[in-house]
């Protein structure tokens, strides 16, 4: 059974099916028309409940050539598997024609973008400015950029802004840019850490400064010191599109400098499509949006607009999220597409309760989510405005690689990935094979030391919890022990960056005794 076609997301496993929509015959009809609540509630004693998931054979594939503008968003917990799904979904859109942009938080997706032929940028080899006029006078300029920081920063208040605004017209001044003389909007404009001398100009020139001007400071100074915003834009706009690439931004420390940074990045995308009117197909991945595309209660990020408005803004999204926390509210609202994974989080569930059932208080959203408890590792539910039904997908699972190293495709969890660079630090020399799927056929290892004969294995927690799963676990490790290989495993508990470095060094004291 072909449910849809085009971007193909994996096997159909059921649908959530409404037993009370089928033909009725004359003497239903009958009874419909004489008593409609009287109908409705003998069918419903028929059936024990209305809602049920029907078996469904065949493969699921998203149809986005009828949607006006694909807006996709994959949800769900680390390791549940939407890194390999996304990692499926834009190597098709690269493989049909698209431009693919990825938004790279940590560096996760380089060796699969480079494996499909594409190309990674650093965000410390590109800068991005965040006064560029682009045809806006600079009072204009200087409000949409204080908007940003305001946005981003929902602590800022409103005298903070008011100097921030103050001091970003003086920096435009010094440069010889002025409001009034079109002549001179041509300049080179300000960087950021002009912005900030005349925020240290105006503290100096008061007999008495506001003190939220200093807490301003302190926030400039951090963003000035990541060395990505200056005054001129270095993007590789005819690169980016016409291929896949991504852009890695792990080197950004802080969480507030990527928002602003994402922020801006696409702003510049969508002005340099505007301007060149460039028609060509363009699909920005982001992950971890939960952390980079938020709101505020007065502002809505441009990713957020771009989910709003459709295909006004000529750009296409695929955002990955572990859940709904802190993610704009209008990406979830508007996404044309959702693959919804594993989550544990409360607020997760009743959101998706909402999204995909429309009333979460529903006997179809008491089905819904009794089905989703029981969604196992490369399992989601899938939905889009082109299809309005809920499928329960399994998910095109990693194909084994060979050993090449053009070939190699960085897969699994962004924990198991982090955990993966920690120890090749530790050990820079070692042999390690990330993802191994030939030492034991038929079996994924998420780490192998075939020098050693080791295998790392990191548990996500909530698929080797279950009496299923650990039953697997053990017969994978006795065959391992059998060869002759020693297993070593890690139940990841949601783990911190920082307990996935002490897990690492502990590994690698480990290993050392081994021998």
């Amino acid at each position: 059974m072909q449910i849809t076609k085009n971007i193909k997301i994996g096997q159909c496993q059921s649908i959530l099916f409404n037993q009370t929509t089928r033909d009725v015959n004359f003497l239903e009809q009958f009874l419909v028309l004489l008593n409609p609540n009287l109908y409705r509630s003998l069918i419903l004693k028929k059936s024990n409940r209305p809602w049920v998931w029907k078996k469904l054979n065949g493969t699921v594939s998203w149809n986005y050539e009828n949607s006006p503008s694909i807006l996709g968003l994959i949800v769900g917990s680390s390791g549940s598997g939407k890194s390999t799904l996304a990692k499926s979904i834009y190597s098709q859109f690269s493989s049909e024609g698209f431009s693919v942009i990825i938004i790279d938080p940590h560096g996760e997706y380089n060796q699969s973008v480079l494996s499909n032929g594409g190309r990674c940028f650093s965000s410390l080899k590109t800068s991005i400015s965040l006064l560029e006029l682009n045809g806006l006078s600079p009072s204009l300029a200087s409000s949409e950029f204080v908007s940003i920081l305001k946005g981003v920063m929902p602590a800022m208040g409103d005298i903070q802004a008011y100097y921030l605004n103050k001091a970003t017209m003086q920096a435009y001044e010094k440069k010889g840019i002025f409001e009034n003389s079109k002549s001179t909007w041509q300049k080179k404009p300000p960087s950021l850490a002009d912005v900030n001398e005349q925020i240290s100009q105006l503290i100096y020139s008061s007999k008495k400064p506001d003190s939220s001007i200093y807490s301003l400071k302190r926030r400039i100074d951090t963003l000035s010191a990541s060395g990505i915003f200056s005054s001129k834009t270095h993007l590789p706009f005819q690169l980016m599109l016409n291929q896949l690439c991504s852009f890695d931004l792990s080197d950004i420390r802080s969480n507030e400098a990527q928002m602003i940074y994402v922020e801006v990045f696409l702003r510049k995308i969508y002005s340099y499509v505007q301007t060149k009117k460039i028609n060509s197909k363009i699909l920005v991945v982001i992950d971890e949006a939960q952390n980079i595309c938020k709101n505020s209660q007065d502002w809505t990020s441009f990713a957020g607009k771009i989910y709003q408005g459709g295909r006004k803004f000529g750009l296409n999204m695929l955002l990955i999220s572990q859940g709904f926390e802190g993610l704009d509210s209008a990406i979830s609202a508007n996404s044309s597409a959702i693959f919804s994974f594993f989550s544990r989080e409360p607020k997760d569930l009743e959101q998706l309760s909402g999204l995909f059932c429309s009333n979460k208080y529903s006997e179809k959203s008491k089905v819904f989510l009794e089905e989703y408890s029981n969604l196992e590792q490369f399992q989601c539910f899938f939905t889009c405005t082109t299809n309005s039904e809920i499928l329960k997908v399994n998910i095109e699972k990693p194909k084994t690689q060979n050993n090449s190293k053009s070939d190699n495709f960085v897969l699994g969890s962004m924990h198991q990935f982090l955990l993966f660079k920690k120890i090749k630090e530790l050990l820079p020399n070692e042999k390690i094979i990330y993802n191994d799927f030939n030492t034991l056929q038929g079996n994924e290892l998420d780490m192998s030391f075939p020098n050693r004969k080791v295998v790392l294995e990191l548990d996500g927690m909530p698929f080797h919890s279950t009496e299923k799963q650990l039953e697997k676990d053990r017969i994978k490790d006795e065959k391992l022990n059998n060869s002759g290989w020693k297993v070593y495993r890690i139940l990841d508990d949601a783990f911190s960056e920082k307990e996935i470095g002490f897990q690492a060094k502990k590994f690698v004291n480990w290993l050392t005794e081994q021998n």
